[in-house]
Protein backbone atom coordinates (compact mmCIF):
# COMPACT_ATOMS: atom_id res chain seq x y z
CA UNK A 1 0.00 0.00 0.00
CA UNK A 2 1.12 3.60 -1.28
CA UNK A 3 0.28 6.44 1.33
CA UNK A 4 1.08 9.65 -0.51
CA UNK A 5 0.99 12.84 0.94
CA UNK A 6 0.07 15.92 0.09
CA UNK A 7 0.04 19.21 1.98
CA UNK A 8 -2.82 21.71 0.49
CA UNK A 9 -2.74 25.59 0.45
CA UNK A 10 -4.74 27.44 -1.38
CA UNK A 11 -4.47 25.57 -4.49
CA UNK A 12 -8.66 25.48 -5.89
CA UNK A 13 -7.01 25.82 -9.34
CA UNK A 14 -4.65 23.02 -10.07
CA UNK A 15 -5.38 20.39 -6.95
CA UNK A 16 -8.11 18.31 -9.58
CA UNK A 17 -5.72 18.12 -11.61
CA UNK A 18 -2.71 16.79 -8.80
CA UNK A 19 -5.54 14.69 -7.35
CA UNK A 20 -7.12 12.97 -10.57
CA UNK A 21 -3.25 11.39 -11.51
CA UNK A 22 -3.38 9.88 -8.37
CA UNK A 23 -6.77 8.52 -9.31
CA UNK A 24 -5.83 7.60 -12.57
CA UNK A 25 -2.99 5.53 -12.29
CA UNK A 26 -2.11 2.34 -13.99
CA UNK A 27 -1.76 0.90 -10.44
CA UNK A 28 -5.44 0.34 -8.73
CA UNK A 29 -6.13 3.77 -6.65
CA UNK A 30 -9.06 1.96 -4.51
CA UNK A 31 -6.45 -0.98 -3.98
CA UNK A 32 -2.88 -0.03 -2.93
CA UNK A 33 -3.18 3.97 -2.38
CA UNK A 34 -4.29 5.98 0.70
CA UNK A 35 -3.96 9.88 0.04
CA UNK A 36 -3.56 11.94 2.92
CA UNK A 37 -4.50 15.61 1.97
CA UNK A 38 -3.62 18.08 4.69
CA UNK A 39 -5.16 21.45 4.30
CA UNK A 40 -2.93 23.98 5.93
CA UNK A 41 -5.97 26.67 6.59
CA UNK A 42 -6.28 27.57 2.88
CA UNK A 43 -8.33 30.82 1.95
CA UNK A 44 -9.92 29.54 -0.57
CA UNK A 45 -11.93 26.59 -2.01
CA UNK A 46 -9.02 23.81 -1.74
CA UNK A 47 -11.05 22.29 1.98
CA UNK A 48 -14.18 22.00 0.11
CA UNK A 49 -12.49 20.10 -3.35
CA UNK A 50 -10.51 17.84 -0.66
CA UNK A 51 -13.63 17.43 1.37
CA UNK A 52 -15.48 16.23 -1.89
CA UNK A 53 -12.91 13.67 -2.65
CA UNK A 54 -13.13 12.13 0.41
CA UNK A 55 -16.96 11.46 0.37
CA UNK A 56 -16.41 9.91 -2.95
CA UNK A 57 -13.21 7.69 -1.38
CA UNK A 58 -13.54 7.58 1.81
CA UNK A 59 -11.43 4.13 2.69
CA UNK A 60 -8.82 5.80 0.44
CA UNK A 61 -8.30 9.41 1.39
CA UNK A 62 -8.09 10.95 4.68
CA UNK A 63 -8.58 14.49 5.28
CA UNK A 64 -7.24 16.58 7.87
CA UNK A 65 -7.53 20.45 8.04
CA UNK A 66 -5.92 23.26 10.53
CA UNK A 67 -7.52 26.19 11.51
CA UNK A 68 -4.23 28.08 11.57
CA UNK A 69 -1.31 27.94 9.16
CA UNK A 70 1.34 25.97 10.20
CA UNK A 71 4.10 25.75 7.25
CA UNK A 72 4.46 22.68 4.75
CA UNK A 73 6.62 21.35 6.89
CA UNK A 74 4.68 21.00 9.86
CA UNK A 75 1.84 18.95 7.73
CA UNK A 76 4.37 16.89 6.24
CA UNK A 77 5.69 15.89 9.88
CA UNK A 78 1.47 15.97 10.72
CA UNK A 79 0.89 12.95 8.20
CA UNK A 80 4.31 11.64 8.77
CA UNK A 81 3.11 10.76 12.40
CA UNK A 82 -0.57 9.89 11.64
CA UNK A 83 -1.92 6.41 13.15
CA UNK A 84 -3.23 5.84 9.41
CA UNK A 85 0.42 5.70 8.28
CA UNK A 86 1.02 1.49 8.82
CA UNK A 87 4.90 0.26 9.17
CA UNK A 88 4.12 -2.06 5.92
CA UNK A 89 3.35 0.96 3.59
CA UNK A 90 5.40 2.91 1.09
CA UNK A 91 5.10 6.58 1.99
CA UNK A 92 5.07 9.29 -0.69
CA UNK A 93 5.32 12.66 -1.65
CA UNK A 94 3.12 15.02 -3.36
CA UNK A 95 2.52 18.85 -3.91
CA UNK A 96 -0.46 19.36 -4.48
CA UNK A 97 0.19 22.12 -7.64
CA UNK A 98 1.92 18.89 -9.04
CA UNK A 99 0.70 15.73 -10.76
CA UNK A 100 2.48 12.46 -11.85
CA UNK A 101 2.58 10.27 -14.93
CA UNK A 102 -0.07 7.78 -15.23
CA UNK A 103 2.59 4.68 -14.71
CA UNK A 104 4.64 6.47 -11.81
CA UNK A 105 3.10 4.47 -9.15
CA UNK A 106 3.51 0.90 -10.90
CA UNK A 107 7.17 1.84 -12.02
CA UNK A 108 8.10 3.05 -8.19
CA UNK A 109 6.02 -0.62 -6.66
CA UNK A 110 8.23 -2.51 -9.20
CA UNK A 111 11.40 -0.99 -8.34
CA UNK A 112 11.13 -1.37 -4.88
CA UNK A 113 9.75 -5.17 -5.21
CA UNK A 114 13.19 -5.76 -7.45
CA UNK A 115 15.15 -3.91 -4.67
CA UNK A 116 13.52 -5.37 -1.03
CA UNK A 117 17.03 -3.41 0.32
CA UNK A 118 16.85 -0.29 -1.00
CA UNK A 119 14.18 2.12 1.00
CA UNK A 120 14.36 5.27 -1.25
CA UNK A 121 13.31 5.80 -4.60
CA UNK A 122 12.88 8.91 -6.26
CA UNK A 123 11.39 9.56 -9.23
CA UNK A 124 12.26 11.67 -13.09
CA UNK A 125 11.66 15.23 -12.52
CA UNK A 126 9.89 17.21 -15.70
CA UNK A 127 8.56 20.46 -15.17
CA UNK A 128 5.59 21.81 -16.78
CA UNK A 129 3.32 25.13 -17.20
CA UNK A 130 5.22 27.87 -17.28
CA UNK A 131 8.14 26.24 -18.26
CA UNK A 132 8.46 22.44 -20.09
CA UNK A 133 11.56 20.63 -19.89
CA UNK A 134 12.75 17.55 -17.84
CA UNK A 135 15.35 18.26 -15.00
CA UNK A 136 19.22 18.78 -15.69
CA UNK A 137 19.59 15.74 -12.64
CA UNK A 138 17.46 12.98 -14.84
CA UNK A 139 20.25 12.12 -16.69
CA UNK A 140 21.75 10.17 -13.27
CA UNK A 141 18.36 7.33 -14.63
CA UNK A 142 20.12 6.27 -17.71
CA UNK A 143 23.38 5.48 -15.66
CA UNK A 144 22.11 3.72 -13.28
CA UNK A 145 19.31 2.12 -10.71
CA UNK A 146 20.70 2.42 -7.15
CA UNK A 147 23.23 5.43 -5.83
CA UNK A 148 26.04 4.19 -3.32
CA UNK A 149 26.40 7.86 -2.64
CA UNK A 150 29.96 6.68 -0.83
CA UNK A 151 30.71 5.66 -4.66
CA UNK A 152 28.54 8.27 -6.97
CA UNK A 153 28.95 11.90 -5.49
CA UNK A 154 28.09 12.89 -8.44
CA UNK A 155 24.10 12.23 -8.27
CA UNK A 156 22.93 14.92 -5.74
CA UNK A 157 18.49 14.64 -4.83
CA UNK A 158 16.69 17.96 -3.71
CA UNK A 159 13.12 17.32 -4.12
CA UNK A 160 11.06 15.73 -1.83
CA UNK A 161 8.30 16.05 -4.39
CA UNK A 162 8.46 12.14 -5.79
CA UNK A 163 10.29 10.74 -3.19
CA UNK A 164 9.05 6.89 -1.59
CA UNK A 165 10.38 5.89 1.66
CA UNK A 166 9.66 2.68 3.16
CA UNK A 167 10.14 0.94 6.68
CA UNK A 168 13.14 2.31 8.32
CA UNK A 169 13.74 5.43 6.29
CA UNK A 170 10.10 6.39 6.79
CA UNK A 171 10.27 6.91 10.66
CA UNK A 172 13.67 8.96 10.04
CA UNK A 173 12.79 11.41 7.95
CA UNK A 174 12.01 14.92 9.89
CA UNK A 175 10.97 18.50 8.30
CA UNK A 176 12.60 21.36 9.79
CA UNK A 177 9.64 23.29 10.81
CA UNK A 178 11.67 26.66 10.97
CA UNK A 179 12.83 26.49 7.53
CA UNK A 180 11.46 28.59 5.13
CA UNK A 181 13.94 27.13 2.30
CA UNK A 182 15.33 24.35 1.35
CA UNK A 183 14.10 22.43 4.19
CA UNK A 184 12.83 19.20 1.74
CA UNK A 185 16.48 19.18 0.61
CA UNK A 186 17.88 18.96 4.45
CA UNK A 187 15.30 16.68 5.45
CA UNK A 188 15.71 14.33 2.04
CA UNK A 189 19.70 14.09 2.72
CA UNK A 190 19.37 13.70 6.12
CA UNK A 191 17.51 10.22 5.27
CA UNK A 192 19.63 8.93 2.08
CA UNK A 193 22.89 9.52 4.67
CA UNK A 194 21.24 7.37 7.24
CA UNK A 195 20.38 4.93 4.67
CA UNK A 196 23.90 5.42 2.40
CA UNK A 197 21.90 4.32 -1.08
CA UNK A 198 18.69 5.38 -2.83
CA UNK A 199 17.36 4.32 -5.62
CA UNK A 200 16.29 5.40 -9.03
CA UNK A 201 13.09 4.63 -10.12
CA UNK A 202 12.97 4.94 -14.26
CA UNK A 203 10.23 6.19 -16.05
CA UNK A 204 8.20 7.04 -12.84
CA UNK A 205 7.65 10.62 -14.02
CA UNK A 206 7.05 13.63 -11.36
CA UNK A 207 5.56 16.44 -13.43
CA UNK A 208 6.92 19.68 -11.14
CA UNK A 209 4.25 23.29 -12.16
CA UNK A 210 6.14 26.45 -13.07
CA UNK A 211 3.54 28.60 -12.73
CA UNK A 212 2.90 31.11 -15.17
CA UNK A 213 3.61 33.76 -12.63
CA UNK A 214 6.68 32.00 -11.52
CA UNK A 215 9.62 35.36 -12.12
CA UNK A 216 7.44 37.08 -9.47
CA UNK A 217 7.28 34.64 -6.75
CA UNK A 218 11.13 33.76 -7.58
CA UNK A 219 11.85 37.23 -7.02
CA UNK A 220 10.09 37.67 -4.34
CA UNK A 221 12.12 34.70 -2.11
CA UNK A 222 15.37 35.88 -3.60
CA UNK A 223 14.70 39.10 -2.23
CA UNK A 224 14.06 37.80 1.32
CA UNK A 225 16.46 38.44 3.73
CA UNK A 226 15.87 34.60 4.89
CA UNK A 227 17.26 33.47 1.93
CA UNK A 228 20.69 34.06 2.61
CA UNK A 229 22.71 33.94 6.17
CA UNK A 230 19.83 32.00 7.86
CA UNK A 231 19.47 29.74 5.05
CA UNK A 232 22.92 29.38 4.63
CA UNK A 233 23.16 28.58 8.10
CA UNK A 234 20.26 26.45 8.74
CA UNK A 235 20.54 24.70 4.94
CA UNK A 236 24.53 23.88 3.74
CA UNK A 237 25.87 24.10 7.06
CA UNK A 238 22.99 22.71 8.87
CA UNK A 239 23.51 19.21 6.29
CA UNK A 240 27.47 19.39 7.18
CA UNK A 241 27.08 19.60 10.29
CA UNK A 242 24.59 16.48 10.52
CA UNK A 243 27.15 14.23 8.11
CA UNK A 244 30.17 15.06 10.32
CA UNK A 245 27.88 14.28 13.22
CA UNK A 246 26.79 10.86 11.88
CA UNK A 247 30.08 9.97 9.43
CA UNK A 248 32.85 11.86 11.41
CA UNK A 249 33.49 13.53 8.16
CA UNK A 250 31.16 15.59 5.44
CA UNK A 251 31.53 13.40 2.92
CA UNK A 252 31.86 14.09 -1.03
CA UNK A 253 28.30 13.80 -1.92
CA UNK A 254 27.60 16.29 0.69
CA UNK A 255 30.05 18.97 -0.61
CA UNK A 256 28.80 18.31 -3.60
CA UNK A 257 25.27 18.44 -3.12
CA UNK A 258 26.24 22.21 -1.12
CA UNK A 259 28.58 23.12 -4.44
CA UNK A 260 25.91 22.45 -7.14
CA UNK A 261 23.30 24.13 -5.17
CA UNK A 262 25.17 27.25 -4.32
CA UNK A 263 25.89 27.71 -8.43
CA UNK A 264 22.54 29.59 -8.09
CA UNK A 265 23.80 32.50 -6.10
CA UNK A 266 26.44 32.99 -8.76
CA UNK A 267 24.02 32.92 -11.48
CA UNK A 268 23.86 36.11 -13.29
CA UNK A 269 20.13 36.81 -12.66
CA UNK A 270 20.82 35.47 -8.57
CA UNK A 271 23.65 37.39 -8.13
CA UNK A 272 22.23 40.80 -9.44
CA UNK A 273 19.61 40.34 -6.99
CA UNK A 274 21.99 40.17 -4.06
CA UNK A 275 24.18 43.06 -5.31
CA UNK A 276 20.75 45.05 -6.09
CA UNK A 277 19.51 44.66 -2.20
CA UNK A 278 22.86 44.64 -0.48
CA UNK A 279 25.00 47.32 1.01
CA UNK A 280 28.66 46.86 0.34
CA UNK A 281 29.34 46.04 4.02
CA UNK A 282 26.09 42.99 3.95
CA UNK A 283 27.67 41.42 0.90
CA UNK A 284 30.96 41.53 2.34
CA UNK A 285 29.39 39.28 5.45
CA UNK A 286 27.13 37.34 2.64
CA UNK A 287 30.42 36.54 0.83
CA UNK A 288 32.30 35.60 4.11
CA UNK A 289 29.79 33.05 5.03
CA UNK A 290 29.79 31.68 1.61
CA UNK A 291 33.90 31.07 1.88
CA UNK A 292 33.18 29.60 5.85
CA UNK A 293 30.87 26.89 3.46
CA UNK A 294 33.28 26.50 0.11
CA UNK A 295 36.71 26.05 2.64
CA UNK A 296 34.48 22.43 3.84
CA UNK A 297 34.61 21.35 -0.30
CA UNK A 298 37.40 20.23 -1.91
CA UNK A 299 38.08 21.86 -4.74
CA UNK A 300 38.26 18.56 -7.00
CA UNK A 301 34.47 18.54 -6.25
CA UNK A 302 33.85 22.11 -7.21
CA UNK A 303 35.16 21.96 -10.83
CA UNK A 304 33.35 18.75 -11.48
CA UNK A 305 30.15 21.41 -10.81
CA UNK A 306 28.26 20.99 -14.90
CA UNK A 307 27.98 25.06 -14.65
CA UNK A 308 29.81 27.73 -16.66
CA UNK A 309 33.72 28.32 -16.19
CA UNK A 310 33.24 32.20 -14.48
CA UNK A 311 30.92 30.75 -11.48
CA UNK A 312 33.76 27.78 -10.96
CA UNK A 313 36.38 30.45 -11.27
CA UNK A 314 34.66 32.38 -8.51
CA UNK A 315 33.92 29.92 -6.56
CA UNK A 316 37.25 28.69 -6.22
CA UNK A 317 38.32 32.44 -5.91
CA UNK A 318 36.27 33.03 -3.03
CA UNK A 319 37.51 29.50 -1.01
CA UNK A 320 41.16 30.49 -1.60
CA UNK A 321 40.63 34.30 -0.73
CA UNK A 322 42.41 35.25 -4.07
CA UNK A 323 41.68 35.45 -7.82
CA UNK A 324 41.28 31.75 -9.46
CA UNK A 325 41.72 31.53 -12.73
CA UNK A 326 41.74 28.74 -15.68
CA UNK A 327 44.87 27.87 -17.30
CA UNK A 328 44.82 28.25 -21.07
CA UNK A 329 46.48 25.54 -22.68
CA UNK A 330 47.05 26.49 -26.56
CA UNK A 331 47.62 24.04 -29.09
CA UNK A 332 48.11 24.30 -32.54
CA UNK A 333 44.04 24.87 -33.50
CA UNK A 334 42.84 25.54 -30.86
CA UNK A 335 42.76 26.63 -26.79
CA UNK A 336 42.07 24.40 -23.69
CA UNK A 337 40.85 25.60 -20.51
CA UNK A 338 41.81 23.82 -17.27
CA UNK A 339 41.09 23.78 -13.29
CA UNK A 340 42.76 21.09 -11.26
CA UNK A 341 43.99 18.99 -13.68
CA UNK A 342 40.16 18.39 -15.05
CA UNK A 343 39.05 20.15 -18.62
CA UNK A 344 36.47 22.97 -18.18
CA UNK A 345 35.98 23.51 -22.29
CA UNK A 346 37.64 24.59 -25.25
CA UNK A 347 37.48 27.06 -27.50
CA UNK A 348 36.12 24.93 -30.79
CA UNK A 349 33.36 24.40 -29.31
CA UNK A 350 32.15 27.36 -28.96
CA UNK A 351 30.92 29.92 -31.20
CA UNK A 352 29.78 33.76 -32.37
CA UNK A 353 26.60 34.40 -31.42
CA UNK A 354 25.04 36.65 -34.54
CA UNK A 355 22.50 39.64 -33.61
CA UNK A 356 21.75 41.27 -36.52
CA UNK A 357 22.30 43.53 -39.59
CA UNK A 358 23.60 47.15 -38.43
CA UNK A 359 21.59 50.21 -39.68
CA UNK A 360 23.05 53.70 -41.13
CA UNK A 361 21.62 55.12 -37.17
CA UNK A 362 24.14 51.99 -36.41
CA UNK A 363 27.33 53.13 -37.70
CA UNK A 364 27.34 54.59 -41.82
CA UNK A 365 30.53 52.59 -41.96
CA UNK A 366 29.00 49.44 -40.85
CA UNK A 367 25.34 49.37 -41.81
CA UNK A 368 24.54 46.12 -43.35
CA UNK A 369 27.01 44.66 -41.73
CA UNK A 370 26.52 41.52 -39.67
CA UNK A 371 26.75 42.42 -36.06
CA UNK A 372 27.39 39.66 -33.34
CA UNK A 373 29.77 39.00 -30.07
CA UNK A 374 31.86 36.35 -29.12
CA UNK A 375 31.10 36.81 -25.60
CA UNK A 376 31.36 32.83 -23.67
CA UNK A 377 31.90 32.31 -20.76
CA UNK A 378 34.99 30.35 -21.25
CA UNK A 379 37.06 33.64 -22.79
CA UNK A 380 37.99 37.28 -22.75
CA UNK A 381 38.90 38.64 -26.12
CA UNK A 382 42.17 40.25 -25.99
CA UNK A 383 42.68 43.22 -28.15
CA UNK A 384 45.06 41.81 -30.33
CA UNK A 385 42.51 38.67 -31.35
CA UNK A 386 39.53 38.66 -34.13
CA UNK A 387 36.97 36.88 -35.78
CA UNK A 388 36.66 35.53 -38.66
CA UNK A 389 34.27 33.79 -41.03
CA UNK A 390 35.38 31.10 -43.82
CA UNK A 391 32.87 30.06 -46.82
CA UNK A 392 34.12 27.84 -49.81
CA UNK A 393 37.76 28.58 -49.11
CA UNK A 394 37.31 32.42 -49.11
CA UNK A 395 37.99 33.82 -45.79
CA UNK A 396 36.48 37.75 -44.14
CA UNK A 397 38.01 39.58 -41.73
CA UNK A 398 35.26 40.73 -38.65
CA UNK A 399 35.91 44.53 -37.74
CA UNK A 400 35.59 45.54 -34.32
CA UNK A 401 32.31 47.19 -32.93
CA UNK A 402 32.00 48.67 -29.47
CA UNK A 403 30.44 46.08 -26.77
CA UNK A 404 30.25 47.35 -22.90
CA UNK A 405 29.21 44.21 -21.39
CA UNK A 406 31.20 43.14 -18.19
CA UNK A 407 30.31 39.56 -16.11
CA UNK A 408 30.13 40.40 -12.34
CA UNK A 409 29.48 37.67 -9.91
CA UNK A 410 28.69 38.56 -5.89
CA UNK A 411 30.29 42.36 -7.13
CA UNK A 412 33.82 40.19 -8.36
CA UNK A 413 34.11 41.54 -11.97
CA UNK A 414 34.79 37.91 -13.64
CA UNK A 415 34.80 38.74 -17.24
CA UNK A 416 35.39 42.41 -19.81
CA UNK A 417 33.82 41.58 -22.58
CA UNK A 418 34.98 45.04 -24.56
CA UNK A 419 36.64 43.77 -27.03
CA UNK A 420 34.52 40.75 -28.47
CA UNK A 421 32.10 42.69 -30.24
CA UNK A 422 32.56 42.71 -34.21
CA UNK A 423 31.08 43.55 -37.67
CA UNK A 424 31.20 40.99 -40.67
CA UNK A 425 30.42 41.64 -44.30
CA UNK A 426 29.09 38.69 -45.16
CA UNK A 427 28.45 38.33 -49.15
CA UNK A 428 24.70 37.71 -50.31
CA UNK A 429 25.18 34.43 -51.58
CA UNK A 430 26.35 33.19 -48.10
CA UNK A 431 24.24 30.49 -46.77
CA UNK A 432 26.64 28.96 -44.36
CA UNK A 433 29.91 30.10 -43.05
CA UNK A 434 32.61 28.55 -40.31
CA UNK A 435 33.02 31.45 -37.91
CA UNK A 436 36.54 31.24 -35.75
CA UNK A 437 38.59 33.37 -33.47
CA UNK A 438 42.67 34.40 -34.16
CA UNK A 439 44.09 34.13 -31.24
CA UNK A 440 47.83 34.13 -29.99
CA UNK A 441 49.13 33.52 -33.52
CA UNK A 442 46.80 30.56 -34.50
CA UNK A 443 43.71 30.07 -35.56
CA UNK A 444 40.58 28.31 -33.52
CA UNK A 445 37.62 27.35 -36.20
CA UNK A 446 34.50 26.48 -34.51
CA UNK A 447 31.21 24.76 -35.92
CA UNK A 448 29.60 25.93 -38.89
CA UNK A 449 26.34 28.32 -38.88
CA UNK A 450 23.65 28.56 -41.33
CA UNK A 451 23.23 32.09 -41.54
CA UNK A 452 19.85 31.96 -42.73
CA UNK A 453 18.65 30.62 -38.88
CA UNK A 454 21.45 32.92 -37.45
CA UNK A 455 20.30 35.85 -38.03
CA UNK A 456 17.20 37.65 -40.37
CA UNK A 457 17.88 38.48 -44.15
CA UNK A 458 17.45 42.86 -44.25
CA UNK A 459 14.73 44.12 -46.52
CA UNK A 460 15.49 45.78 -49.45
CA UNK A 461 15.56 49.13 -50.10
CA UNK A 462 12.04 50.28 -51.13
CA UNK A 463 10.65 47.16 -50.24
CA UNK A 464 6.61 47.49 -48.67
CA UNK A 465 6.37 46.67 -45.01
Amino acid sequence: MLYIIMPVYNTEKYLDEAVGSLLNQSLSFEKHVMLHLVDDASGDGSYQICEAYRRRYPDNILVTRFERNHGVSFARNYALHHPSLRPDMIVGFMDSDDRLKEDALERVADFMDRYPDVNIAVSEIHYFGAQNAPSKLNGRFLEREVVDIQKDYRFPQYYIGGVFLRRDAMHRIHFNENMRYWEDALAVNQVILQQRKYGLARGAVYYYRKRKDATSLVDRSWRDPDRYSAFLREGYLGLMRYCRTRKGKILPYVQYVVAYHMRLFMMKSKSGILEEMMSPEQMSAFRRHVRKILRKIRPEIIVRIPTSLPIVEEMLSLRQGRPVRAKQIYTEDDCVFTLHGFEMGRLSQRNVKLIRRLRKKDSKKLAGMLWGRFDTPLYQMRETDYIFAEHDGQRIRARRYPCHKELYILGDKLRDYSYCGFAIDIPPHWERARFGIHTRGIDIRMEELDLRDAVSRPKREGARR
